[in-house]
Order: structure tokens, then sequence, then C-alpha cells
């Protein structure tokens, strides 16, 4: 493995984890042809191969690979342990054993499925939006925003309508309406974990959005829209 891919799976990949145990199997990194974590209401995917054989890494060990130097980390696992080695230091840890439970091909589908539009957001603009933004959200709203894809570009809001602001693409391809509820948080924390200068945002989908960049790909349940449940 490299270095930078470890630091680059503790950018991105990180805020996908699990942080209960309801399914253990998700508060690890899976890593094979790919590196996925989930919390079952955001993924993850890296398009960097990495084991031969899947293995499910604890995210203490790989955390502690951000105190190496050198670039080339040399991996042996074996029985359910596993071992990081560079000319200066070595780190060992438990495999986690519930990679069974990990439902990486449903997983996988959903990281590879096709979204029929997509822009491209200055990356620290959305962010400041968010965070002015969360000032008018409250327990009432469940974390919950509306994204409303226009002409001009994406109008975020409140769910109370006391915050709305418009955001304007750098870029969009095959635009078409598109208006959606999600999780403040969960969306601000994917943002933030995009590496880029720009967020390529997906949209089209009902259930999700998916944001990508380079070989990173990020994907965000949505939430039910409570303005069509209205209707």
């Amino acid at each position: 493995m490299n270095l930078s891919t470890i630091r680059l799976i503790l950018s991105t990949a990180k805020s996908s984890l699990a942080t209960t145990t309801e399914i253990p199997c998700y508060t690890g990194y899976y890593m094979g042809d790919s590196v996925v974590t989930t919390d079952t209401y955001k993924v993850c995917g890296i398009n960097v191969p990495m084991m031969k054989t899947p293995v499910l890494v604890a995210p203490e060990a790989l955390e502690l690979l951000d105190v190496f130097t050198d670039e080339h980390i040399q991996v042996f696992s074996y029985g359910n342990r596993i071992k990081f080695v560079t000319p200066s230091c070595a780190v060992f840890g438990n495999l986690m054993d519930s990679i069974q439970d990990f439902q990486i091909e449903e997983i996988g589908a959903l990281l590879n499925e096709e979204f029929a539009s997509y822009c491209k957001l200055s990356k620290q603009e959305l962010v400041q939006l968010l965070d002015r933004l969360a000032l008018f959200v409250s327990a009432y709203d469940k974390n919950g925003i509306y994204l409303t894809f226009t002409a001009d570009g994406m109008q975020v809001e409140s769910k109370q309508a006391n915050s709305v602001e418009l955001l304007h693409y750098k870029e969009s391809v095959n635009f078409k309406p598109f208006t959606c509820c999600i999780d403040i948080e969960m969306f601000h924390s994917q943002v933030k974990s995009n590496v880029g200068d720009s967020v390529t945002l997906h949209y089209g989908e009902e259930n999700a959005v998916k944001i990508s960049d380079g070989n990173v790909t990020e994907i965000i349940a949505l939430l039910e829209d409570d303005r069509v449940t209205a209707d």
C-alpha cells in the first residue's frame, strides 16, 4: 500500500464509518478490489485495489498508519491478524471477523449507479453555505433541508423557509429540474471530506445523491420529502 492512499482513505472514507454497533461490520474498512465504508445512510467507495483477498480492518489499526513517514507500506495478512510494515515502523492489528455480513455486492451496485444529471459547485462556498444554514435547522426539522436544482444554480433552503440561498454552478451537465430533502449533517460531512476544490454532485434519483471526485465516490441517502407527503 501507499501512505498517500491510506491518508486519502482516512480523509474521505472515515466519515462514512458506522459509529454504533447495531451492524458491527460497518464500523470497519472493507479492503479488497476497492475500499468501502458505510453506516447504511452514507457510503464511500475508493476505486483503488488494496487486497487480493478482501479483509475488514478495524478503524483503530488504520488510524495508527498516519504516523508512518515512508510512502511504501508492506502488508501481511495471516489468519485474523494483519501487519503493516515499513523500514522504520510496524503496526499489528486484528482483522474484524464479520466480513461475511458486509453487503459488498449491493453497496457496490449503489456506488456504480448512474445519475441523469450532475453539477459542479465550489466546495468552499457550499461548506460556508451549509454552516450558515445549520443555524436555522432545529430538532423539529429532523436535520432536513431542501435542495432544489434550478437552471441558475442549486437552491438550498431550511424547512421553515427562514433561510434560502442560491449557489451558482461552476458547471452543469444534462440539467433537469429536481428537488429533494437531505440530512444537513450527513451532507456537510461528505462535502467536507471531498478532496478537491470543486464538488461534483450527481442528482435525479429519488433515493440518494452522489458526490464524485476522481476515484472517490460518496453516496448520501435522501430523507422523505414531507412536501410531497403533505401534497
